[in-house]
């Protein structure tokens, strides 16, 4: 069921797959819609109900009015548009999040700003901020959704300093060390080796983990898009996140021979 819903002048698609509780919402990465979930919704959708949406400018979701478009958010805006959609659209909390990417920035200021309304976590190959601060002489700061969201990193980075997590069960999967993140663009890695630059984001992966004390799970064989590319090792993820939700233990836990046969490893 797909359907729109207004947040305030304006209104993002919504899907909606499956039934039960927690809610499963799935927060997509840089310029990602609906589509980039598409191989992980069947295996959810047989467990929970699961929430897609598009942020503004894309797959049917309405443009920013100009008068947010010309200024560039925080993660924590995009966090306070995810919960006006979610009230708007009566997904019931507590939701476990399932994100990509950038996804991982929005997902931890919601976390933030609405501990009670957070079940669990699962990030995959989530945005590291202070990497592509690094790289601020060569590229900007800011990434952009298209026709959307201008997302500020260095506000992002900002942001991040002082946040108070809730605990909450949690899962980060990480792209394979020797899988080329950068592989749309053979210059991003600089100014940096490819070596280095794939050395810095599994730290900053490791950080992550820390911060949210979560079991880490390594993709053998996937890049950055873990969800499109080992779909399975997502979908055991988010799956262990349920059941550590639904048994109230607050422990996640991964059956190391379930997650090889997904294509990955534990950390």
């Amino acid at each position: 069921m797909t359907w729109l819903v207004d947040v305030g002048g304006y209104r993002l698609a919504v899907e909606q797959v499956g039934n039960g509780r927690p809610p499963v919402v799935c927060v997509s990465g840089l310029t990602g819609a609906f589509s980039e979930w598409q191989d992980v919704l069947p295996d959810l959708a047989a467990l929970t109900s699961v929430v897609t949406y598009a942020r503004p400018g894309m797959a049917g979701s309405d443009p920013l009015p100009a008068e947010l478009a010309d200024r560039a958010w925080p993660p924590s805006r995009a966090a306070e548009q995810l919960h006006t959609l979610l009230t708007q659209a009566g997904v019931p909390a507590p939701r476990v999040l399932a994100t990509h990417s950038l996804g991982g920035l929005i997902a931890e200021a919601y976390a933030a700003r609405y501990p009670d309304h957070l079940a669990g976590l699962v990030l995959l190959d989530p945005t590291a901020p202070a990497m592509f601060l690094e790289r601020a002489a060569r590229d900007p700061i800011r990434e952009d959704d298209p026709a959307g969201i201008r997302f500020d990193l260095a506000a992002a980075d900002a942001e991040r300093r002082d946040v108070h997590l809730p605990d909450v069960p949690a899962v980060v999967v990480s792209q394979a060390p020797h899988h080329p993140w950068w592989r749309a663009d053979p210059q991003m890695h600089l100014p940096w080796t490819p070596e280095q630059a794939s050395a810095r984001w599994q730290a900053f992966q490791r950080e992550w983990v820390a911060r949210l004390a979560a079991v880490h799970v390594i993709a053998v064989d996937a890049g950055h898009l873990v969800h499109e590319e080992a779909p399975g090792l997502a979908a055991l993820a988010v799956s262990a996140v349920i059941d550590a939700v639904r048994a109230g233990t607050g422990g996640v836990r991964l059956d190391r021979r379930h997650v090889t046969r997904a294509g990955g490893r534990l950390a």
